[in-house]
């Protein structure tokens, strides 16, 4: 059988870290993180220094994926909180306008009261 590592202890890490699809993923997302990944990954880049390339550009790709999600989260939070806030200033404004009219509605009636008065 064919591998691409020759030797005992580079094999057990290869074994350890991606035996399986659910190592694999959970070395993948140890690396996305950065979570102690150098010791994963120094091990097998050295016996093939070609995998350096695969590692950083997964690295980079996934990274790069991670900062997006956060800044569309809060970017979106953003959004809610201004369209809140526009419907909060505008619910204000309508209340002072209200106010305003009823403020207004009885300085015309005092008026109309006034000239009433003195038209008798």
């Amino acid at each position: 059988k064919g591998t691409l590592f020759s030797d005992e202890q580079t094999l057990e890490d290869v074994e350890v870290y991606f035996g399986n699809l659910p190592r694999a993923m959970l070395t993948l997302l140890q690396i996305t993180t950065v979570d102690s990944w150098t010791g994963v990954v120094r091990p097998l880049v050295f016996k093939r220094p070609w995998l350096s390339v695969y590692f950083l550009l997964f690295l980079g790709i996934s990274a790069i994926s991670v900062m997006n999600l956060v800044t569309a989260i809060i970017v979106e939070t953003s959004v809610t909180a201004a369209k809140t806030d526009e419907q909060a200033e505008s619910a204000f404004q309508t209340a002072v306008l209200h106010k305003m009219l009823v403020e207004l509605e009885q300085v015309v009636q005092k008026l109309h009261i006034g000239e009433e008065d003195g038209e008798a």
